[in-house]
């Protein structure tokens, strides 16, 4: 979480006050969570345990936030008609594509008077982003990258809505500014996403998982089962991952395909059960079984 646990001392000199107030600031480096106080910019930073930013692609600024994400919400809607024919008590449905949306929910609470004006910052820029850019009298729409983990990485999208609220109950700072310490925030975001969708296509940015195919259609690698008449002919289709995730999923019992036959126990050849003929019966301690004879 940062150096916000580090040494402190009190700041109340009349410059600092005339800006921010009395305020504490660290000893020995800043005084606040790391991530909160990365400014609106040109950085990332993997500092956080779960990735939560956004990329400004017109002006190439990234918006950084710690931040508690709620209410994840992934809604893909398939659209399609309806027709109907003469003579056909049923309907006809063709299908005509799909739309993906996220929503989701996400608290923001500074921990010291530093990431207060940094995240208020920051909010102010991410509010930019559902306004145009004015260029030469032309906007520019606001296109954006939405990053959370390793669930979407850089997707591209535009915000459908933005809202924020006040708890009731939120602190508020008024030394020399006044600004509640604690935003719920909740947005509508446009997946549109970095490749074509297909059916067998990557929907989630997995890191092990790969296209088999250089037009990024299929993440399905087919599997050869030699050649008829000169051409190559395929049994099916296994999962394509990357050489290294493949071998480490592979130990960890997950397979791409179907998991290999165990082998066969192998058994020497004097545990080997073998038929006795009838002659044998007299090294026994029992005599042979009796047939009995037909009526």
């Amino acid at each position: 979480m940062g150096d916000a646990s580090l040494l402190t001392k009190l700041d109340a000199s009349d410059e600092e006050n005339t800006t921010i107030g009395v305020h504490k600031v660290g000893t020995v480096g800043h005084h606040g969570d790391k991530v909160s106080l990365l400014p609106y910019g040109d950085s990332e930073t993997d500092l956080d345990l779960v990735k939560f930013q956004f990329y400004d692609k017109v002006n190439k600024k990234f918006i950084v936030f710690r931040a508690t994400v709620s209410g994840l919400t992934d809604t893909i809607s398939p659209e399609w008609a309806s027709e109907k024919y003469i003579g056909r008590a049923d309907s006809v449905h063709v299908y005509k594509g799909a739309e993906r949306s996220l929503s989701f929910g996400f608290i923001i609470a500074p921990t010291t008077k530093q990431e207060l004006f940094t995240l208020w910052e920051k909010l102010n820029y991410l509010t930019g982003l559902t306004y145009p850019k004015y260029d030469n009298n032309r906007m520019v729409a606001p296109w954006i990258e939405f990053t959370f983990g390793d669930m979407y990485k850089g997707v591209p999208g535009f915000i459908e809505n933005l809202s924020y609220s006040i708890p009731d109950n939120a602190p508020y700072e008024i030394d020399n500014v006044q600004l509640p310490k604690v935003i719920e925030a909740t947005m509508g975001f446009k997946y549109i996403g970095n490749n074509l969708q297909t059916m067998q296509g990557k929907h989630f940015d997995l890191p092990w998982l790969e296209y088999s195919d250089q037009d990024k259609l299929s993440t399905m690698k087919p599997i050869p089962d030699g050649k008829i008449d000169g051409k190559q002919t395929y049994k099916g289709a296994k999962v394509a991952r990357g050489a290294g995730w493949a071998e480490a999923l592979r130990r960890a019992g997950i397979f791409s395909h179907h998991p290999p036959a165990p082998e066969r126990p192998k058994v020497s050849l004097t545990n080997e059960e073998v038929d006795l003929n009838v002659d044998d019966w007299e090294n026994w301690d029992e005599p042979p079984p009796t047939t009995p004879s037909p009526s």
